[in-house]
Order: structure tokens, then C-alpha cells, then sequence
């Protein structure tokens, strides 16, 4: 089904088989599929920059951004990344090429296609974002992979099934996220006086 010009949702379905680790190319799969494309990865002889998926007969280049929930500045660098490699490596390619950002989260699909100046850039460069549901289940596994790689614990491996699944997420409510607040300390970074 298609939004807008360049905004596409591919819906979920249940035959979904990526965990953790494969997310990517379950999406570049699902991508595929909807699209009619046959994505490889492969080197590029024009370029040292790697994309994720590349079909030459159709002539297109796909990236895709798998996270769910809120976008901070570093996720918003990586999507600016993305789109910017795609608009080089057409150049790099040379001709027209269709260039595709799939995206698994809410939050990064509507910061490139909302009013955000990523999104008007997406536009201008004539980048489809493709929005990718993956459904309950699968969101749930990709944000305890996020999870895992934020804080660096694993979820439980073994029965429980979902059950087991969300109570380990709600436990994790109650880890720090960061660091203090920096800015208290700024005296005793700049100037070298005693912390406070």
C-alpha cells in the first residue's frame, strides 16, 4: 500500500524468520518481495562505501535502518548517513537509480518523511523510504537486541516464551541510563576544580 510519493508500507506477516542479528536481511527480503527487486551485497568497483542490498538489473540501492523507538542524535546521524551514501553512490554509479531506505521503527520512518530537514532532504534527492512492520513479535525481539547492545546483558534464553520476554523488559526500567547530568560537573572538567 502506498502514502505518499515516496512513503510505502510493506505489512507484516507471519512467516518473519530473522532473529537478532539477521534483522537487515529479513527487511531487505521483505523489501524484495513487495518491490520486485533482487538485492545482493556486494562490493562496489566505484567506491570503498558498502551498501546493503544492490540489484544492478533494476537498477537500485537499498539501506536499511533497523531500530524501534525514540531516535537520538546518534540514530539521526546514521539515517543522515544513509541517505547521503545513497545519494553518492548513484552519483558514483552513475545514471538513475532508485534508492531505497528501509526502516523497521515508527520514529525513524516519520523523521524521514515528516517535517524534519532529513526528510525534505530525502525528498529533494528523490530517496523511497519503505516503511517495514514487523509485527509484535518481532518488535519485541529487536528492541530486546537493542537492549542487549545498549546495556550489554542478554535477555533469557530459554522457555517463558513472550511472557518470560516482557517481564525481562520491564526489569530493565530500573537500569541507569547514562551518566549524570555532565553539565554539573562542568567546572571540574574545564578548570580543574573539585567535583561537586
Amino acid at each position: 500500500m502506498i502514502n505518499s510519493e515516496h512513503q510505502q508500507i510493506v505489512p507484516a506477516h507471519d512467516s518473519d524468520s530473522c532473529i537478532h542479528t539477521g534483522f537487515e536481511t529479513e527487511v531487505l527480503r521483505r523489501i524484495e518481495a513487495e518491490q520486485g527487486l533482487h538485492f545482493t551485497q556486494e562490493p562496489l568497483d566505484v567506491s570503498s562505501a558498502e551498501v546493503d542490498g544492490i540489484d544492478r538489473q533494476n537498477r537500485a540501492l537499498c539501506e536499511v535502518y533497523c531500530h524501534v523507538g525514540k531516535l537520538k542524535k546518534g540514530h539521526k546521524g546514521k539515517l543522515a548517513t544513509d541517505v547521503l551514501k545513497l545519494t553518492y553512490l548513484e552519483k558514483a554509479l552513475g545514471g538513475e537509480w532508485r534508492k531505497i531506505l528501509g526502516l523497521t521503527g515508527e520514529e525513524a520512518k516519520d523523521y524521514c518523511t515528516g517535517n524534519s530537514w532529513l526528510a525534505d532532504a530525502a525528498r529533494v534527492f528523490g530517496i523511497e523510504v519503505i516503511f517495514v512492520e514487523l509485527g509484535e513479535e518481532k518488535r519485541r525481539e529487536l528492541e530486546v537486541a537493542q537492549l542487549r547492545n545498549a546495556v550489554g546483558i542478554a535477555p533469557p534464553t530459554s522457555g517463558g516464551g513472550p511472557a518470560a520476554l516482557a517481564d525481562w523488559i520491564e526489569s530493565l526500567s530500573d537500569i541507569d541510563e547514562g551518566l549524570e547530568d555532565g553539565a554539573a560537573q562542568h567546572d571540574h572538567y574545564l578548570y580543574g576544580s573539585p567535583k561537586r
